[in-house]
């Protein structure tokens, strides 16, 4: 597949995230603060997005240790926010999913950086919100066609 020359796809992509990192997720992860750490937050997130995984599936995806997925997941499964059972594929390994308690978490959190959202884009006009809306929609089938 060629790509233009002229288009730098790194630089929109890092420039992007950034944006994005600190207009909307900031506030996301602000709303754990004092409950669960950030990669706390983002192994409930995984769990929440994608479904059951493997232990080292998580912490292939998260780029830490198995051992620090594993911690993490038995204070979890203690405080009834996953839940672990054998893998049906390989009986040696567990796999993990998030509890009706863990996803009420999340969608707590969701709830709550979502007002601060819209305190954030309060600003722009009714149709520069629907442009923002159609765009993040449009970004974010193409993402998951990638």
């Amino acid at each position: 597949m060629e790509h233009r020359a002229d288009i730098d796809y790194a630089r929109l992509a890092y420039r992007l995230q950034v944006l994005f990192e600190d207009k909307v997720i900031a506030g996301y992860r602000d709303s754990f603060r004092g409950e669960l750490g950030r990669t706390q937050a983002v192994v409930l997130e995984r769990l929440y997005e994608h479904g059951p995984m493997r232990t080292q599936d998580l912490a292939d995806a998260l780029h830490v240790p198995k051992q620090h997925v594993s911690k993490i997941v038995a204070a979890f499964q203690k405080a009834g926010l996953v839940a672990s059972a054998p893998d049906p594929s390989d009986r040696r390994a567990k796999t993990i999913r998030i509890t009706d308690a863990g996803r009420s978490l999340i969608d707590r959190h969701i709830h709550e950086s979502g007002r601060r959202y819209l305190a954030l884009i309060d600003s722009l006009s009714a149709d520069e919100r629907k442009e923002l809306a159609t765009s993040m929609e449009r970004l974010i089938a193409l993402f998951e066609r990638i």
